[in-house]
């Protein structure tokens, strides 16, 4: 994206959010690839996120939905576990007796996610514990369940990071090997609210200035927020230099996940928006899907 579209776009930010903006395009401008900012970043970014109010209500909604399915052993895949952020606010809500019964396959491609995902997981009283390394697009359906015989599959907040073709690759594998429910958790952002053109192009940078503004007013004006300030400027230029296409893909609205789900013959038994932004750009919202 060329400095003067930049310079335009940037009006839909705040004076000091548009100042920062052309600074990073200009620092990077001579680079030819984008470099990504470190790992520790992500991850500090995301704690804030995952472990906000944000989220809580998702959390709390899929603690009841997997509590009700504790009464007998129950094993799910989780894709995209990351430091299992989820499960430790998920697993509050529910006794110990009932996590008896629970089995836990976590996916992610993080290595340093996962050591501190076992940390966390190893103290509970889970049936099962299996944590693989991998890219979830690359995830071993057919091995995992005869392994581990799973039959829910998890996903908070991962599989929008894939291309459509992608996301439907991964729920045909899984359904075809034994998995009979699927619950994500997934960000639905609203563009019913955004009707001039140019800012429906850029509604994903929009997304994420309604995260950050949401976050931010949560947590104050404290050491966090520089954290979050510099990841949010870093994904706004890899926003900028994205396509319409590429972002409609990446973050699929509720009534389309719920539209791909019936199209592969599963029965939903919950949506529900759990939360949504500041500026109501964009909602955290809770699928649960089962086969017919």
């Amino acid at each position: 994206m060329r400095f003067e579209e930049i310079q335009k776009i940037s009006n839909i930010f705040s004076v000091t959010d548009s100042a920062k903006l052309k600074q990073f395009y200009l620092e990077k401008k001579s680079r030819r690839t984008r470099i990504r900012y470190k790992n520790v970043q992500i991850r500090q970014a995301y704690e804030l996120f995952a472990n906000s109010k944000i989220l809580s209500d998702a959390y709390y909604t899929f603690a009841n939905l997997l509590y009700n399915s504790l009464n007998t052993r129950h094993t799910i895949l989780d894709l995209g576990i990351g430091e299992a952020i989820m499960w430790k606010k998920v697993l509050f809500y529910i006794p110990d007796d009932a996590i008896k019964n629970l089995g836990i396959v976590g996916v992610d491609f993080s290595e340093n996610g996962l050591v501190n995902a076992k940390k966390y997981l190893s103290y509970l009283p889970l049936n099962r514990l299996k944590l693989i390394k991998s890219n979830i697009k690359k995830t071993e359906f057919e091995q995992i369940n005869k392994s581990y015989k799973v039959d829910h599959l998890v996903s908070c907040l991962a599989l929008h990071h894939l291309k459509y073709r992608d996301k439907i690759k991964i729920l045909k594998q899984a359904i075809k090997n034994g998995i009979n429910r699927i619950t994500l958790i997934e960000v639905d952002y609203n563009l019913e609210t955004i009707y001039d053109d140019r800012l429906r192009n850029y509604a994903g940078a929009l997304l994420y200035r309604d995260v950050f503004d949401s976050i931010r007013a949560e947590i104050g004006s404290n050491d966090s927020a520089e954290i979050l300030n510099s990841f949010y400027y870093e994904e706004l230029l890899h926003i900028f230099n994205s396509t319409i296409r590429t972002l409609d893909e990446r973050y699929l609205p509720l009534i389309e996940w719920k539209t791909v789900l019936e199209s592969l013959r599963m029965k939903i038994d919950l949506i529900k928006r759990t939360y949504s932004g500041i500026n109501n750009i964009y909602h955290i919202g809770i699928i649960d899907a089962s086969r017919t």
